[in-house]
């Protein structure tokens, strides 16, 4: 379950309202004699809204117990951006969602100053905060191999690491409120960050438990149109071996079919997926990927090597 940061109403003016003193109490007073509901009572009306799709009716009370002093931890940031976003109010919704990001940071900063300094260098925990969600992942991995985490310690990167992932969701959110303001360069940039920074994100069963973060058809297609055909197929193939070496052989053969997608007589491309497909377990999908990687490499010795290689494991598994 991912973890909630909270975010003090009195730093910055969140979509437009301040949260005081004076409401807090009069909210306080007013609910005493039944005049109102408290701002807890208002935040659970607006979730249960919010969970019946009653968008504006939660956006209500959300900004109703905001006024009223009450904190906000990230996922009520994230509502009212969602909601705010669904109304067509992007700048509102940017800040919501930027506050969110600006509170982890400032969490996740606070924990490597009281814990981090004593486990690892300073430099690293650092840039955890300066790369804004890319994680050092071989460091930290290589960190828990050679070394026996304490319990603070494990602790320690599971909250940073949940905390990357939060940015990483946010961002992404951040990137589609663009996409629909028509900033699609912007948007497209965005989107190829959070790709980069998904391969980052270090996994490790036990310790890291990250979402898949594989890019969506749109986000995609607004690439496209930023970069181009070329470029967004070597951007692909760059993801693709960075999910082989992370041994995530499924998102690699995700991101090499995108490569194919668009330069589908490339045989370097069919081969990478090709390798991608056998390694994953799925001998015919490589081989069927080796064949057209020999027709279009035509006069290569590996491609026609490679295919005779997958020919003779089918052949043994089939005995």
């Amino acid at each position: 379950m991912k973890q909630h940061y909270m975010i003090n109403p009195h730093e910055g003016n969140i979509a437009g309202f301040r949260g005081t003193k004076v409401g807090s109490a009069v909210g306080k007073i007013s609910s005493f004699f039944g005049l109102m509901k408290t701002p807890e009572q208002l935040v659970k009306k607006g979730n249960a809204e919010y969970d019946a799709r009653n968008y504006g009716a939660a956006l209500r009370k959300y900004v109703a117990a905001e006024k009223m002093g009450h904190p906000f931890d990230c996922e009520l940031c994230k509502r009212c951006g969602d909601i705010n976003r669904k109304k067509g109010e992007y700048d509102t919704s940017l800040r919501y969602y930027q506050k969110a990001i600006d509170d982890i940071k400032d969490m996740t900063r606070q924990l490597s100053e009281r814990i981090g300094k004593y486990y690892i260098r300073n430099d690293l925990y650092i840039s955890l905060m300066e790369r804004e969600g890319t994680i050092h992942a071989s460091y930290l991995i290589r960190y828990l191999k050679d070394h026996e985490p304490t319990n603070e310690i494990s602790h320690f990167f599971k909250t940073m690491n949940d905390a990357f992932s939060e940015i990483h969701e946010i961002r992404r959110k951040i990137g589609k409120t663009h996409y629909l303001m028509g900033n699609y360069g912007k948007a497209a940039e965005i989107f190829q960050r959070a790709a980069r920074n998904s391969v980052n994100m270090p996994r490790m069963k036990g310790v890291f438990d990250v979402d898949d973060g594989l890019l969506t058809s749109w986000e995609m297609r607004c690439m496209l149109g930023k970069y181009g055909p070329e470029y967004m197929a070597k951007f692909y193939v760059k993801l693709g071996k960075s999910w082989l070496k992370n041994e995530d052989y499924s998102h690699a053969v995700f991101y090499f079919k995108e490569a194919v997608n668009i330069d589908y007589k490339n045989p370097e491309y069919q081969l990478l997926l090709s390798e991608a497909h056998c390694l994953n377990n799925d001998l015919y999908s490589a081989h069927s990927a080796a064949l057209v990687a020999e027709v279009f490499g035509r006069g290569n010795p590996i491609y026609p090597a490679w295919v005779k290689e997958l020919s003779e494991k089918i052949n043994r598994i089939q005995g």
